[in-house]
């Protein structure tokens, strides 16, 4: 038969993973992001609570990381919860931190059943705001290790309390290869294309990543919708330092449908091609964008002078493919002509080129620079 404190334990479990709603709140941090000022009404399971909380500093925590042990000066926390109409009040102004725990309005005394009954209320206070989210974290790590973080931040349902400590942990950790794929696993609640796209740049930022921890990124990074927020990842993840494999990016950038996105994040690739799988994953994204402006733009952005002739020639049949603007295409072939390492060696490509344009200036003009070339 279970004990009450695992019966307690389990019903605290299954109150954390309940949905969370949120009726108001106001939350003010100093420069470094901690909560100084909170107010916030939250709903789980029906039953409703209410936090006020002002924090000078960092609270004091015991070594499980749920049970407050003494506040900073100036500072109180106040909890209040419609179950059995429980009232817990933390509070120091000069001298040591005063506690007292009300229930229906009457003052209890230090026992067992109370000390559970507090160490629920601040655990649903830990669980469902950020309060303090950088010295629970530091204190977990220390006495529990990194296994514990994550599983706290795998029961949070509130965003910005996720947010802080998934924050947290990529600063304080280093983490393996299984712990990364544990806290990306930890977004799947996350609806958010901003926050989504900002927890997956700092998880990037912050920690070396093994290839199967960056499959499961950019596996990730197909449930932001937005292109604006996709784009803004992919481009930051195809810059050199990040160590993404190139062709990788550009495979996952298949779903953006903007034009304009889609053509800023090719073109910030395009100087970065250097071998033929990366040059086929640009060319097979940059099918899709509908514009002749925004593809020319990508093709130009290409290192010619770089490639083989074979290559370029690729690039070529793309072109005359999809560009149907007499104007952008043989603005691209002109400077792929001014570019390339050996522009005779092109001349039938350019040539074939040349017959889907109709436009006899614009043929001229390529005319001109093949022959001089």
């Amino acid at each position: 038969m279970k004990s009450a404190l695992q019966l307690c334990c389990s019903a605290l479990l299954l109150l954390t993973l309940a949905s969370c709603t949120v009726h108001s709140q106001y939350i003010k941090t100093d420069d470094q992001g901690q909560v100084t000022r909170l107010k916030r009404s939250f709903e789980v399971d029906a039953v409703r609570y209410s936090i006020d909380a002002e924090l000078t500093s960092a609270l004091t925590l015991d070594n499980t990381g749920n049970r407050i042990l003494a506040l900073p000066e100036q500072s109180y926390v106040r909890i209040h919860s419609t179950k059995d109409n429980l009232d817990f009040v933390l509070e120091r102004r000069q001298a040591d931190t005063e506690s007292e725990l009300r229930v229906h309005g009457k003052v209890v005394g230090d026992s067992e059943q109370s000390r559970r009954q507090i160490e629920q209320l601040t655990l649903i206070m830990f669980r469902h705001t950020p309060i303090d989210a950088k010295g629970r974290v530091n204190t977990l790590l220390q006495y529990q290790g990194t296994t514990k973080v994550l599983h706290e931040i795998s029961l949070m349902q509130d965003l910005e309390s996720k947010k802080q400590y998934f924050n947290e942990l990529v600063k304080q950790a280093v983490l393996t290869e299984q712990q990364q794929l544990q806290l990306i696993a930890s977004t799947s609640t996350i609806q958010s294309d901003y926050e989504l796209t900002e927890l997956m740049l700092l998880l990037a930022q912050a920690q070396s990543m093994q290839p199967q921890v960056q499959k499961a990124l950019l596996q990730t990074s197909m449930r932001i919708n937005s292109d604006y927020e996709k784009r803004r990842l992919l481009s930051q993840l195809a810059q050199p330092p990040s160590g993404f494999p190139l062709d990788q990016i550009l495979q996952a950038s298949g779903d953006i449908g903007s034009d304009y996105e889609l053509g800023q994040l090719l073109q910030q690739a395009a100087p970065q091609i250097q071998h033929n799988d990366s040059l086929q994953a640009l060319l097979s994204a940059a099918q899709s964008i509908e514009s002749d402006y925004e593809l020319q733009q990508v093709l130009t952005a290409l290192p010619f002078e770089r490639f083989s002739t074979t290559q370029n020639e690729q690039v070529i049949a793309l072109a005359a493919a999809t560009i149907e603007s007499d104007y952008e295409l043989a603005t691209m072939l002109s400077l792929m002509l001014s570019r390339a390492s050996d522009p005779q060696a092109l001349q039938s490509a350019i040539k074939a080129a040349l017959k889907t344009i109709s436009s006899d200036s614009e043929k001229v003009r390529v005319f001109e620079l093949l022959h001089s070339a």
